[in-house]
């Protein structure tokens, strides 16, 4: 999702500039902890394209945001020990997001 928002805001990578992220070498992406990172900072997201645009609303990346915020959600209650409350809903709230 990072090279796709990439494509149409190039501003977004000064969120894993924010938080002193860089992008492996060999494969030219983030590794698992990165992206964990990414994950729970969307709110850096946000308040670069609020930033960089006066009206959010219509704003082209405001999707890969969203899809970014509910990524996390469904990382924080599926990928852990056990599953926890609301873990169904998280990943098809996300399923939706991604493919929109």
């Amino acid at each position: 999702m990072f090279s796709e928002i990439e494509v149409g805001f190039p501003q977004v990578i000064q969120w894993p500039q924010k938080l002193h992220l860089v992008k492996e070498d060999y494969h030219y992406q983030f590794e698992g902890n990165e992206c964990f990172t990414l994950l729970c900072k969307t709110d850096v997201l946000f308040e670069i394209i609020g930033e960089a645009a006066e009206n959010t609303e219509n704003h082209p990346a405001i999707p890969f945001a969203n899809a970014f915020k509910l990524m996390e959600q469904m990382v924080q209650s599926c990928f852990g020990k056990d599953l926890k409350v609301g873990w169904q809903e998280h990943i098809t709230d996300f399923c939706q997001a991604y493919y929109s």
